[in-house]
């Protein structure tokens, strides 16, 4: 009887992490996102830009590491330091760089305001690049009756509304990720 043998760990090899993140992996999609906005219209704060201390990261790899963070569910700065050092998309999209969870929670502390913005351009980015669109409506095979009650109608008023709960999402989110990192701290 014949088993599947994997490599020996010790053995050096040639590696590629290019080749180990998919084409269509949503890392690529965050990356070009990130790489093509203009940050500078954003106006992040960016800390370590004097010559004394640690060098400031990037914004553009903190901004990555955030998006992903958000798409994937991570809601705490150690978590997101942990995929630093453990998941093969992250260190692509951020270089193989490994922040600390103090320098990616400062970052988001200083930049609440700046995450919302971007967050909003990066769904407009979206739609632009056929993600998704305005008048696209998915159903999954369920029979529906036409009605236009006052609920099931769209106007001026209830799109604000609907974009101020996404604000407040987003908002929810940063406080999540607050509330997290002065829960691990207090461990």
């Amino acid at each position: 009887m014949s088993i599947i043998a994997g490599i020996h760990r010790k053995q050096t090899q040639i590696y590629c992490l290019d080749d180990a993140v998919d084409k269509n992996s949503e890392a690529r999609l965050i990356d070009a996102f990130v790489n093509w906005i203009n940050l500078d219209e954003y106006r992040f704060v960016t800390k370590g830009k004097t010559k004394e201390g640690h060098p400031a990261y990037d914004v553009k790899d903190l901004l990555k590491l955030y998006f992903y963070g958000y798409l994937n569910k991570t809601r705490s700065s150690r978590r997101l330091q942990w995929l630093c050092k453990t998941n093969i998309e992250v260190k692509w999209l951020i270089n193989g760089l490994i922040p600390s969870h103090t320098s990616i929670s400062t970052f988001r502390k200083d930049n609440g305001k700046q995450f919302i913005k971007v967050f909003r351009a990066f769904n407009k980015f979206l739609r632009n690049q056929d993600v998704f669109d305005k008048n696209t409506v998915a159903t999954d095979g369920s029979k529906f009756r036409a009605q236009n009650s006052k609920k099931n109608n769209y106007n001026q008023k209830k799109i604000k509304q609907h974009l101020d709960y996404i604000d407040k999402q987003t908002n929810k989110f940063l406080e999540d990720l607050e509330r997290n990192d002065n829960e691990e701290s207090e461990n």
